[in-house]
């Protein structure tokens, strides 16, 4: 059985490569961001994971956040090269070998304003997945 530690340890390394930090100011975190952060950060979080006995179904959501621009509009520009830094790196896993441990359907992405700190919006990138359980 896998865990929700497992799959964001997986998923930080499958996200944490050159082609989507050069494009973000901040981190990359297998959880909640760090509080207050006005960088370009992206959380990986995990709804509850179902356990089966050969694969197990899972929602991971990805949220990626940016700091609004001066007249307090979401910078959408920014959040679009940062969502689809992230697409470009989750398809090419998905394409490649090593895809015995997830198998990707992308659900939806939204932006929203982040209620915490109004200066910042995010956008939210739900994936649905299928991992492997040995």
């Amino acid at each position: 059985m896998k865990t929700s530690f497992d799959i964001l340890e997986k998923l930080y390394v499958i996200l944490n490569v050159a082609s989507i930090n050069t494009v973000i100011d901040g981190r990359i975190y297998a959880g909640n961001k760090k509080a207050n952060s006005e960088l370009q950060d992206i959380e990986i979080l995990t709804l509850p994971v179902m356990w089966k006995p050969d694969v197990q179904p899972c929602t991971v959501i990805i949220n990626m956040y940016c700091k609004n621009l001066s007249y307090g509009i979401a910078n959408n520009t920014k959040l679009n090269s940062i969502i689809n830094a992230v697409i470009n790196v989750l398809e090419a896993y998905s394409q490649s070998s090593n895809t015995s441990y997830f198998d990707f359907d992308f659900g939806s992405t939204n932006s929203f304003p982040d209620e915490k700190q109004v200066n910042m919006s995010y956008a939210s990138l739900r994936l649905n997945c299928v991992i492997q359980t040995s």
